[in-house]
């Protein structure tokens, strides 16, 4: 999966920030505005179902425990695990991450062989920037959030204090992933404010990809603050 602009008609956008900084409601935002969305925590489901190219590799490094009755992965029983063995993370990414990457090309590919394709593709995906998987896009929006805000709203989804820290220990903070952003996204305020940023990020989108539809450079420079 490469970001060259020979021959491709979609702009190739990876979403991504910290755990609770708000990724899935700016992909929603894009995605009503035209964008085709790809979230890579849906890819994950359904690697994880039964049959699921996930199971047998993850069954052979965690054993039977981690399955659902149906046969599948059980993904509180997995979050369990991640949050009493801090190894776990990294051996559970080591699997899946491929996996994903593989899913995503493939969706991407299929979007550039369609007869009337969308002009933009976002990618939602957390660990974009540690796994260096942004350099596969044209486009690397980045959203941001105060961490105790970011806390707050992940433990408010269900997740335990420590599972969260675990998470947030897992992933590059806002600087790391600023230095390779094109796009910054402040998701500190309300909704309303969110949905203008989403709208002013759209058309700066849009004219990226008219430039990679017609072969032109994109713009290079430090990133966009929204």
């Amino acid at each position: 999966m490469r970001a060259d602009c020979g021959g491709v008609k979609v702009l190739r956008v990876g979403l991504t920030g910290g755990l609770g900084a708000g990724k899935s409601t700016l992909a929603r935002l894009l995605a009503e505005k035209g964008a085709a969305v790809r979230d890579a925590d849906g890819v994950v489901e359904e690697l994880y179902q039964p049959q699921g190219a996930a199971v047998a590799p993850l069954l052979r490094a965690f054993g039977v425990g981690i399955l659902s009755p149906e046969g599948g992965v059980d993904r509180g029983k997995l979050k369990e695990l991640l949050a009493k063995d801090p190894r776990a993370l990294e051996i559970l990414n080591r699997i899946v991450h491929p996996l994903v990457r593989q899913e995503i090309a493939r969706w991407l590919e299929e979007l550039e062989r369609r007869p009337e394709s969308p002009k933009v593709a976002v990618v939602e995906a957390a660990l974009l920037v540690e796994t260096g998987s942004f350099r596969h896009y044209h486009r690397l929006v980045v959203v941001t959030a105060p961490r105790k805000e970011r806390f707050q709203r992940a433990a408010a989804a269900g997740l335990s204090a420590v599972a969260v820290q675990r998470l947030m220990e897992a992933q590059a903070d806002d600087q790391a992933k600023a230095q390779v952003a094109h796009y910054l996204v402040d998701n500190s305020g309300t909704l309303a404010e969110l949905e203008a940023k989403a709208a002013a990020l759209w058309q700066h989108l849009l004219a990226d990809a008219r430039n990679v539809a017609e072969g032109r450079p994109l713009r290079g420079g430090p990133p966009v603050v929204l």
